[in-house]
């Protein structure tokens, strides 16, 4: 009786990275993963990162403080302009969203990190009406760190210190914690961004009077500016302001 033959193809990976004990595995659309760790190694590793613990926490500190001082000193209006418009051209190449890259990320990311810090920073008595390139490169800098660098560090190093510093500690709590963390600092939730303007409308009418004490305009007014801005946002850089003359056209 002849023997069948096997007729099994061995797939290799389209892409393969290794870093340390981590393998990764492309296979088209699928990807694969496997950890390696020698004996001893992976508790040596988590050592590691919790002594690390600390001087991550310092360095996110001290970055976070050199960001909001060097946006104090600016003017929120032109710096908040040149973040839409840096986010606006890095998008214009764009046609799908694989095509994404960390440029785009980055800038997106800039745009909403530096509308927080507008808001919760109290502004300088000394402010520069326009940001300069210097000063725009080191706020890529800063966030840069901060979001790509800092923050995925600080991860494992805090998930090292409660594992040393604890008898128990429980995987699911751990998945708990990373994941609401990441998404608090990078997901800024599914919404319909038609609808926003007319839920604030309903939010802030019965604050309509302490609005108009802090800021000087209605609630109602408020929301009108907001919905300028929403249109400005959604109809992008190429489309003229509402209202525009026909000649001299001015984009937004």
């Amino acid at each position: 009786m002849k023997r069948k033959k096997n007729n099994k193809v061995t797939q290799k990976p389209d892409e393969v990275l290794i870093s340390g004990p981590l393998t990764m595995a492309r296979f088209g659309s699928t990807i694969v993963s496997k950890n390696v760790w020698q004996p001893r190694e992976f508790e040596k590793h988590q050592e590691l990162l919790a002594e690390n613990y600390a001087g991550v926490v310092q360095e996110i500190d001290r970055s976070i403080a050199e960001v909001t001082a060097l946006v104090s000193t600016l003017n929120p209006l032109t710096i908040l302009h040149r973040a839409w418009q840096e986010r606006s051209a890095s998008y214009l190449p764009i046609d799908s969203e694989v095509a994404v890259q960390q440029e785009q990320v980055l800038a997106a990311r800039i745009l909403d990190y530096v509308q927080s810090l507008v808001a919760s920073t109290e502004p300088a008595i000394q402010q520069a009406d326009m940001p300069s390139d210097k000063d725009w490169a080191n706020l890529n800098r800063l966030v840069e760190s901060i979001f790509f660098e800092l923050i995925p560090q600080y991860f494992m190093c805090a998930a090292a210190k409660r594992r040393r510093s604890e008898s128990a500690v429980d995987p699911a709590f751990e998945e708990f914690h990373f994941r609401t963390q990441l998404y608090w600092c990078n997901v800024t939730g599914e919404q319909y961004q038609v609808h926003q303007v007319q839920a604030l409308r309903e939010l802030l009418a019965p604050q309509s009077e302490t609005i108009f004490q802090l800021y000087g305009l209605s609630s109602e007014q408020l929301c009108d500016e907001l919905a300028k801005i929403w249109h400005s946002l959604t109809n992008s850089v190429s489309r003229p302001c509402l209202g525009a003359p026909t000649s001299g056209i001015r984009y937004c």
